[in-house]
């Protein structure tokens, strides 16, 4: 599948995710910094900017409890497209 969206807005739609995620636990950025032994500095630099290293975002996201939705992004079923006429014809 081809994504229409750019690395920029995809950081930004998963800082969102997990913002509001860890809004729904009730978790401040302080206890989710304690919770997942990521500094305050870093959560808040992440929630500003989306920028974090992949280690620190895995130890948010399984204080969040969504670590093992992450892992099924490499399970699912992609169909391979050889070429764009392939994917153009699965569409509408």
């Amino acid at each position: 599948m081809v994504s229409l969206r750019t690395p920029r807005e995809l950081l930004a739609e998963l800082c969102q995710a997990v913002r509001k995620r860890r809004k729904q636990m009730q978790l401040s950025q302080v206890r989710l910094a304690e919770l997942s032994g990521v500094s305050l500095s870093t959560l808040r630099k992440y929630e500003q900017t989306g920028q974090i290293s992949l280690a620190s975002f895995i130890k948010l996201l399984f204080v969040l409890e969504l670590a093992d939705d992450l892992m099924t992004l490499f399970y699912a079923q992609a169909t391979p497209y050889t070429s764009m006429d392939d994917l153009l014809k699965t569409l509408p």
